[in-house]
C-alpha cells in the first residue's frame, strides 16, 4: 500500500482555517507556533534585512511579555 503521508524537510508550515481570516504556522518538527513566535521571527527577519523600520515591532497590550525580552537580545524595540 501506498504511503498516504509524504514526510518531507521543511523550516516551517503555515495552514488557514476554512473561509481564510485565521493563519496557524508550525515548526519544523509540527509543532504549532504561538502568535509571539510568529511576530517575533518575522520581526527578526525584517531587521536582517534592513526592512524593520526604526528596529521597532508594533504589537497588541495583550502580547506577552516574553517577546519584549526576546527580541531585545536582537536590538528590536516593542
Amino acid at each position: 500500500m501506498a504511503e498516504m503521508y509524504t514526510v518531507n524537510q521543511y523550516d516551517m508550515g503555515f495552514s488557514f482555517d476554512g473561509d481564510g481570516d485565521r493563519m496557524a504556522a508550525f515548526d519544523h518538527r509540527g509543532a504549532k507556533l504561538s502568535g509571539e513566535a510568529v511576530l517575533g521571527l518575522l520581526a527578526i527577519h525584517l531587521k536582517e534585512l534592513r526592512q524593520l523600520r526604526d528596529d521597532t515591532l508594533v504589537t497588541t497590550l495583550q502580547s506577552n511579555l516574553g517577546l519584549d525580552s526576546a527580541l531585545s537580545d536582537y536590538g528590536i524595540s516593542v
